[in-house]
């Protein structure tokens, strides 16, 4: 009964974005669902699709929606690439799928939300809520720079020695970044290329969404 829920839930979000499974497209789409730890529909979830891959200069396919009454949610007019799709739900959890999108196909994902695993008690009561955070980091002339220094650090939570507590990656190819399970609150996000410049803006998480931040490096 429940795959055929979610059978019917998928075909609805397909008919949403204007076409029907045998209709051609010009580009590809997205159709997916996303349920919690138990295999039921998650309602209002934030989902968010990015690219990770694009020509040299060209900003990624971004979107960011919330899934229907089934849990299911559609986007058409998708390039052919490889995509991140994230996906998080307030006091449910976050989930994260790779997919491949290719020209006039539909492809299909599925995305279960998981809470943190805690040991019980009072403490994990007051943790917050883990969120994420995604970008890209560009030169002054809008060109994505790869292998870019990218920190994320936290204005309000302080190590055991007083140090604000952050966290550090770097870009991809095409001058993205993400950092998973960033615990909600205020963060300053910096970047840094030698040869390039130097960027940072500040930001808020917020618990079970994904935040979007992008820097543009400044030389002196």
């Amino acid at each position: 009964m429940k795959t055929k829920i979610f059978i019917l839930g998928l075909l609805a979000a397909v008919l949403a974005m204007g076409f029907a499974a045998g209709d051609a497209l010009a580009n590809g789409a997205i159709t997916g669902s996303v349920i919690d730890a138990d295999g039921e529909p998650v309602a209002g979830a934030i989902v968010s699709i990015m690219g990770q891959a694009h020509q040299r200069g060209e900003r990624p396919f971004r979107v960011r929606l919330e899934t229907n009454e089934n849990g299911t949610f559609g986007v058409r007019d998708v390039p052919a690439g490889r995509y991140g799709i994230t996906a998080g739900a307030r006091e449910v959890g976050m989930a994260r799928v790779r997919a491949a999108v290719q020209d006039g196909e539909v492809t299909e994902v599925e995305l279960q939300l998981q809470g943190r695993g805690g040991r019980g008690g009072g403490d994990d009561e007051e943790r917050p809520e883990p969120g994420s955070v995604v970008g890209q980091v560009v030169n002054a002339d809008g060109e994505p720079v790869a292998g870019a220094i990218v920190a994320l650090v936290s204005l309000e939570r302080r190590n055991h020695r007083g140090r604000h507590r952050g966290m550090r990656t770097r870009t991809a190819e095409d001058g993205t970044f993400s950092f998973e399970n960033a615990p909600a609150g205020n963060y300053r996000a910096m970047a840094w290329a030698r040869g390039v410049g130097r960027a940072r803006a500040d930001l808020e998480v917020v618990a079970g969404e994904e935040t979007e931040v992008d820097l543009t490096l400044q030389g002196r």
